[in-house]
């Protein structure tokens, strides 16, 4: 016959090992669930992006108005080549610095363009293939006409 002492040692042992038991799975269900917000996070996240066509829309924009997202479209050519451009010169252009597309610095007799309105500037390389399928400056997402839509940059 058992000992009262074994008995409660063997009842204690079971409550523990129970315990644990819970413990676990509960430790398992809080991981899973967790796992799936971060999957579903990062399936929204990813959706939301493809929704706004690969806009590279800086979250910090200083513009103070809000604009309507609209579907990714480049400009027309005529429109393209209708923005204003100049020649790069340190002596004159003293405040304009680098490009921010490309990040390389203006060196002199860079063909550079200037976006109407918001007055960005940018290599005419980099901005207009920039332009030929997105009708905002890069810098600020300020729309500076509606073109064509856009059949290269539908993938983004």
């Amino acid at each position: 016959m058992a000992s009262p002492l074994m008995s409660l040692l063997a009842k204690s042992t079971i409550i523990i090992i129970l315990f644990l038991l819970f413990l676990f799975i509960l430790s398992c269900i809080i991981i899973i669930m967790v796992g799936w917000r971060i999957a579903w996070l990062s399936w929204y996240h990813h959706h939301n992006i493809a929704a706004r066509n690969g806009s590279f829309a800086s979250s910090s924009s200083s513009s103070s108005h809000h604009q309507p997202s609209l579907p990714s479209r480049g400009l027309d050519k005529t429109i393209l080549r209708s923005l204003p451009r100049i020649a790069y010169n340190a002596n004159v252009n003293e405040k304009l610095s680098e490009c921010a597309i490309c990040l390389m610095e203006y060196v002199d007799g860079d063909a550079i363009r200037v976006l109407p309105h918001c007055g960005h500037t940018f290599h005419m390389n980099c901005v207009d293939r920039w332009l030929k399928c997105h009708s905002s400056c890069p810098s600020c997402r300020h729309i500076l006409a509606i073109g064509r839509p856009c059949q290269k940059c539908t993938g983004f």
